[in-house]
């Protein structure tokens, strides 16, 4: 039996599988691991490639355009999104086509909504598994957008209606979608088993560290956390009583030195894993800060694992605030007060066993309802 017949599961991944910093991509490999210790073969799709010419793809890719509604494109912004729409269009055919009898599973569902509506069309199931909901993920929806805002949700929620199944990451996401009607469960964040032993030696080394310092940490060129991480530094740099300086690390972070006071809030910028490891180790506890936000965020349970208390701002605690060590404050002065505390070790949070083994059960259900279809009427793949 060759590989794509073998194959159960073909993942399309949002992110690249390489890095691991990326909150994304450790959920991509929670996802995985729990599908393959359900004794599922998953196969990750390969990267695309272009291998037609450009006029080929804009071929291709007009149908695709104009059934979105949108209008005849004339601008060359309009076509570039014509040709874009024509690479995946021939990219997501010729793996279906390579891979007939497995269950499609998808992170980006977004960008790849021409692979839900060619499922849809061809009457083969497939599983949506986003981050967030894209189209309220990256900052929110402000008045002056609110019209295009709620069209993009409703040009999402159309493509979740289209799929089998939507796997979102926080119970909140799972709360909305299923108010419109989408087949929503929810499977709540935990790290994959690589990650694990260095999360246990962190808290372990906690027991005998000098807690030096707030930690700070996350991606700013994400909206949301670049938003959050700049209130709460305004927050900061007005507590005369601070008790430790407060240090900022990740990508982007940089850009926010600017109106941070040097003498509360150290940035760091970008940092290794085991520069990352030591200011976890050394930390008193972590903020997490958001504005606006959208899914749930990973770093939160990794961070518990690591015995590192949690601040969180009402947002930020989505999903989360009722877990052991998430102390979540609403404000300035709350925030203030649970820094000049002393806060207890987290407890750690357990592997949600059986709600991934629920979640296992469905997809396996619809991988061999599919199969069976193909075998009364093979017209479907």
């Amino acid at each position: 039996m060759n590989s794509e017949t073998d194959t159960e599961i073909l993942f399309f991944l949002r992110n690249n599988a390489e890095d691991l910093k990326h909150g994304g991509t450790r959920r991509s490999l929670q996802i995985i691991e729990m599908l393959r210790r359900g004794g599922l073969r998953v196969t990750v799709a390969p990267d695309r490639k272009i291998t037609r010419t450009t006029f080929r793809r804009l071929f291709d890719g007009l149908p695709v355009y104009l059934k979105r509604g949108w209008r005849l494109p004339v601008t060359y912004k309009e076509l570039l999104s014509v040709s874009d729409c024509g690479t995946h269009a021939m990219y997501y055919r010729r793996l279906l086509d390579q891979y007939p009898e497995a269950l499609i599973v998808t992170e980006n569902t977004v960008a790849s909504r021409s692979l839900v509506d060619l499922c849809y069309e061809r009457r083969r199931p497939v599983v949506c598994v986003p981050h967030d909901i894209d189209a309220i993920g990256q900052g929110g929806i402000s008045r002056a957008q609110l019209a295009s805002g709620l069209r993009s949700i409703e040009i999402e929620l159309q493509t979740f209606h289209r799929a089998a199944l939507v796997l979102v990451i926080s119970w909140e996401s799972h709360w909305l979608l299923r108010n419109f009607e989408v087949n929503a469960d929810c499977l709540p964040y935990f790290p994959a088993t690589e990650f694990l032993e260095t999360f246990s030696k962190v808290r372990t080394d906690r027991d005998s560290s000098v807690k030096t310092h707030f930690l700070m940490m996350g991606t700013a060129i994400h909206p949301p956390t670049r938003q959050g991480m700049a209130e709460a530094i305004s927050w900061i740099n007005s507590d005369d009583d601070l008790q430790a300086p407060v240090v900022v690390a990740g990508f982007g972070t940089e850009q926010l030195a600017s109106i941070a006071d040097s003498e509360r809030v150290q940035i760091v910028g970008s940092v290794s894993q085991n520069e990352l490891n030591q200011l976890f180790v050394s930390a008193k506890a972590a903020i997490v800060h958001q504005v606006t936000g959208c899914g749930a965020l990973t770093r939160v349970p990794e961070l518990l694992l690591s015995g590192i208390p949690v601040l969180a701002n009402p947002i930020s605690a989505r999903s989360y605030r009722n877990l052991s060590g998430v102390y979540v404050y609403s404000d300035a002065c709350e925030l203030k007060q649970l820094m000049s505390v002393p806060l207890e070790i987290p407890q750690e949070p357990k592997r949600p066993i059986g709600i991934e083994a629920r979640v296992v059960e469905i997809l396996r259900g619809l991988l061999n309802a599919f199969r069976g279809s193909l075998q009364s009427d093979p017209s479907p793949s």
